[in-house]
């Protein structure tokens, strides 16, 4: 059995130090550079390095060039002498009966936990449902968007001004013709506030038609874009359709610019609005009605490139 000196362990101690304080690896050089004043020559600052890898706690990275040594090993710390505390100050850590005492795990908030909530307050904001369950406002709305799209819940802004509050309620929906009798015999309860008009359509009847009508319901598409696309702000798809075309029909614009010809023709109008929905498709919800209009789009746009290359054809025959 071999035993080591002082002075050989407080080398290896000091080797191993110093390569922990580097935190990354050193060559040769460089570790008798970062022991400069430690008061080993490079002989014994190798020596240690050398016994340091037999015992694992020093590694030899091989990258093509001079060996690079890195430590792999907590860095050893000096322990400090202290007073054992007394039976009246020691802090407790274990419970009376020796078992310690388990942190308590919160609860999940779940889908059920949301619409009690909702059914408790009436109505009720996303701001206010997550301070009341202590959850992130932003899980909140992505929730309260999928119980949206599940149809068990309603929302509607409570007045037509940009960025006002999205006020959640129950969907009471009628149950079906075929649905059981215990289910269409149970008593419903009145709805804490009226049901809102469909999106799209004037708050009230005297407004149908007129200017101030079209405004606010306006203002409701614009605000219901913000859940089905995905953004805050609502939809803000034209920058991206705006790039992708340029991206995509840039060259043919200018070369039209250059003949003197108008920068659109039919076929690249079609092909804008293709644009316009492929960049719909790629920020937000699924909608049918993207991808519908994006073949009609492109069809459209096949059948007047199609008919002006038949008529380039004609000009060049005649």
């Amino acid at each position: 059995m071999d035993y080591d000196t002082k002075e050989q362990k407080q080398a290896r101690q000091k080797v191993l130090t110093a390569l922990h304080r580097h935190g990354k690896p050193a060559n040769k050089q460089a570790l008798i550079t970062l022991l400069d004043g430690s008061r080993l020559d490079d002989h014994s600052i190798m020596w240690a390095t050398q016994q340091l890898v037999e015992k694992g706690q020093v590694e030899v990275l091989d990258r093509g060039g001079p060996p690079l040594y890195a430590a792999i090993t907590p860095a050893p710390t000096t322990q400090r002498k202290s007073t054992p505390r007394t039976a009246k100050h020691a802090e407790p850590t274990k419970r009376a009966n020796g078992v310690k005492p388990k942190k308590r795990r919160q609860r999940k908030v779940t889908d059920a936990d949301i619409i009690a909530e909702i059914e408790a307050r009436g109505a009720t904001t996303i701001k206010e449902l997550s301070a009341g369950l202590s959850l992130d406002p932003s899980d909140m709305h992505r929730r309260i968007r999928r119980l949206r799209k599940a149809g068990k819940l309603n929302g509607y802004n409570d007045d037509s001004r940009r960025g006002s509050p999205l006020v959640i309620t129950i969907n009471r929906a009628e149950p079906p013709p075929d649905a059981p009798k215990a289910e269409q015999s149970a008593p419903k309860r009145p709805d804490p506030k009226p049901e809102p008009e469909p999106r799209g359509e004037p708050d009230a009847p005297e407004q149908s038609g007129r200017a101030i009508g079209y405004l606010v319901a306006a203002g409701r598409e614009m605000q219901d874009r913000a859940a089905s696309r995905d953004t805050p702000e609502g939809e803000r798809s034209v920058g991206r359709c705006v790039a992708g075309f340029n991206g995509l029909f840039g060259d043919a614009i200018r070369r039209r610019i250059a003949a003197g010809l108008p920068p659109l023709d039919e076929t690249l109008g079609w092909e804008f609005m293709s644009c316009l929905k492929k960049a719909r498709k790629a920020g937000g919800a699924y909608r049918e009605d993207d991808y519908v209009d994006d073949i009609a789009y492109t069809a459209l746009s096949a059948e007047s490139s199609h008919e002006r290359h038949q008529h380039d054809q004609e000009g060049a025959n005649g």
